[in-house]
């Protein structure tokens, strides 16, 4: 039986790699392929200070990579398989998996820290955008982040003791993951459970790890937010706040059809990078509800009607309207409020006229986000149309 050196790679992956220590060009380029999107990742993460902040995974690694070592797709499959990177899992058969493991592997015979650690953080971020997407498939909502956070994880949590994720990545995740493997790749680079293998292996290990403990975390903050949301007795569903007539609410919902009709209220941006951060929703997806509400069709109009008496808003305190939190009692409401029901089958009403049959496809808890990012929608269209700095809370 022929069994293979733990310490010998297989000669593709060690020709690839003696090629580019020997060429400097080859190896700058490499080098700042790397350094220039970590570089751009960590601009981008310090307008994020929040763990619902999406880290984008980069386009454009693999291809460039694969071209610098001289490897085509087929050569780089089967050189991996043969360390154990096997071809029938999603996650070890990505070319992006292995062109950075090779990466991390020249880092070692070059003895580069500063290249494994890039390289190691950039296996991460995708990690990381998996696992979340596993443990969180109805999306990260801004406050509740916030509250648990603040008020549910423990000093010691890796997240916690970063301002963003992509930080909490590149400061602590990463280092810790190369000083505890480096050696033993240094050694055995082969061995198919514990050499180059251990740092896609271990650092999904890792993320799971993390985001298994987050899920139980999120939903204690998520259950413990919305009580202190409904025993508050500053919002303004406050018993003391006096009714808005039928009167004052018709003229509020004419001029956000005015706004609509001139697109003045249109989402910026900003507005639904927060959408698609928070609830893993497309902007094509976005555009087409926004396009719906532009209309302000009869049950646009219901909802408007319905929220702003539910609320007991009126022109003096729209603009002091907390919209995320609003939204997140509001679509979770439960009980026989006549009020409520009748938003809710609006709301529905607005979905299936824009996606036809998207609810008759989704599970209550999908139902439950599609119908919260309507009410956000609304709620935000309706205060742009009054406040000129109105936007999505991300904190309460």
């Amino acid at each position: 039986m022929n069994i293979r050196s733990t310490d010998a790679m297989p000669k593709e992956i060690d020709f690839a790699a003696d090629f580019v220590i020997e060429n400097q060009a080859l190896y700058n380029e490499m080098f700042n392929l790397l350094k220039n999107i970590i570089t751009k990742l960590n601009q981008d993460s310090m307008s994020n200070s929040s763990f619902c902040s999406v880290i984008k995974t980069p386009e454009g690694v693999t291809k460039p990579l694969l071209k610098i070592f001289n490897l085509t797709d087929r050569q780089m499959l089967d050189a991996f398989e043969k360390i154990g990177f096997v071809k029938n899992s999603r996650m070890y058969s990505n070319l992006y998996y292995q062109a950075l493991s090779l990466v991390y592997y020249i880092g070692v015979k070059k003895q580069d820290a500063v290249l494994r650690q890039y390289a190691i953080a950039l296996i991460y971020i995708k990690l990381f955008n998996g696992r979340k997407y596993k443990w969180m498939p109805n999306g990260c909502q801004e406050e509740i982040a916030q509250y648990m956070m603040t008020n549910v994880l423990r000093e010691s949590h890796t997240f916690k003791k970063y301002p963003n994720p992509f930080l909490a990545i590149v400061s602590s995740l990463t280092p810790t993951l190369d000083a505890k493997y480096y050696s033993y790749v240094k050694d055995h680079p082969a061995d198919q459970n514990h050499g180059l293998i251990s740092i896609l292996k271990n650092g999904w290990n890792r993320m799971d790890q993390i985001f298994r403990g987050i899920k139980d975390h999120y939903y204690e903050a998520y259950r413990n937010h919305d009580k202190i949301l409904l025993s508050s007795q500053n919002n303004q569903y406050a018993s003391d706040m006096v009714e808005v007539s039928e009167e004052v609410i018709h003229k509020l919902i004419d001029k956000i059809q005015k706004t609509s009709m001139v697109n003045t209220n249109k989402l910026t941006f900003e507005d639904k990078a927060f959408l698609k951060q928070s609830y893993f929703v497309s902007e094509t997806f976005l555009d087409k509800i926004e396009h719906t509400l532009n209309d302000m069709d009869d049950d646009v109009r219901n909802v408007y009607e319905l929220l702003f008496s539910v609320m007991k808003v009126n022109e003096s305190n729209i603009c002091n309207t907390h919209i995320t939190s609003s939204a997140a009692k509001i679509s979770g409401a439960k009980g026989n409020d006549q009020r409520i029901l009748k938003l809710k089958q609006y709301v529905d009403s607005i979905l299936n006229s824009t996606y036809r049959g998207i609810l008759a496809s989704s599970s209550d808890s999908q139902k439950l986000k599609l119908r919260k990012i309507i009410i956000l929608m609304i709620l935000l269209k309706g205060k742009k149309a009054f406040c000129s700095n109105a936007k999505f809370e991300t904190s309460f």
